[in-house]
């Protein structure tokens, strides 16, 4: 939807994160005066946690409706706004960390090795436990975008030169939604990374942990086995 609207989209991992980049979307939201959305997957909205929820903010406007120009896009007005529209995805694309105080943080795990990992949202978690349960934790490095529409081009080539990787891994559900977005950075900026996403993922369905977990064994080259009593995997080293 985003790379057609350009709607910004912010992808939390956790419940506090949901709540957090909720009230995050708020903010951005007027400051760019766009819609921003919050994206979850299914296994997400099943799920419960406990969050620190804080004090409830006053109202610091009465909510109102007018009727102007900008609403209307047709015609050279359609252009102007599109202009602008894309003008303000440029901002988020390439703004340096802080400089947009609504907009939350990524998360990048880096460590040296010719591998890293791109993911967003619970999948982080997953990708981090797979690793954690591969033994390689410290040699293969994560980079979790908060803002997955449009990602931040700055902390995405900060993470791949932080990691002076040689391959790139994305992990996503669905279509190659951050893997388009990352095919374009390496083309733009002439980086030397093999990309790998939808090759070992598919484009339909959610993506379980036990998926996650094989399919990186598989590139990482490590032989595993199954535990027939728990279903679960074991890394051979």
């Amino acid at each position: 939807l985003s790379l057609h609207t350009h709607l910004p989209i912010l992808e939390p991992g956790d419940f506090q994160e949901a709540l957090d980049m909720t009230r995050s979307a708020f903010d951005l939201s007027e400051e760019l005066s766009l819609p921003v959305m919050v994206i979850i997957p299914s296994k997400f909205c099943y799920g419960m946690g406990t969050v620190v929820t804080g004090s409830v903010r006053e109202r610091t406007s009465d909510t109102s409706f007018a009727h102007t120009p900008d609403l209307t896009n047709v015609g050279p007005r359609a252009v102007e706004r599109h202009r602008l529209l894309m003008g303000k995805v440029s901002k988020l694309r390439h703004c340096e960390e802080g400089a947009i105080v609504s907009l939350p943080k990524d998360k990048s795990f880096l460590v040296s090795g010719k591998d890293l990992i791109i993911t967003s949202g619970i999948y982080g978690d997953y990708v981090r436990e797979a690793l954690s349960e591969l033994g390689k934790t410290d040699e293969v490095s994560v980079h979790i975008p908060a803002m997955t529409y449009p990602i931040n081009k700055r902390a995405l080539v900060g993470a791949i030169k932080g990691s002076n990787c040689e391959r790139l891994i994305v992990v996503e559900d669905l279509e190659s939604f951050l893997e388009l977005q990352i095919a374009t950075t390496l083309v733009e900026e002439k980086l030397p990374c093999d990309l790998v996403g939808k090759e070992i993922f598919p484009p339909w369905g959610p993506i379980s942990y036990q998926q996650v977990e094989e399919r990186l064994a598989q590139l990482l080259g490590i032989e595993v086995k199954k535990e027939a009593s728990l279903g679960k995997l074991k890394a051979v080293h």
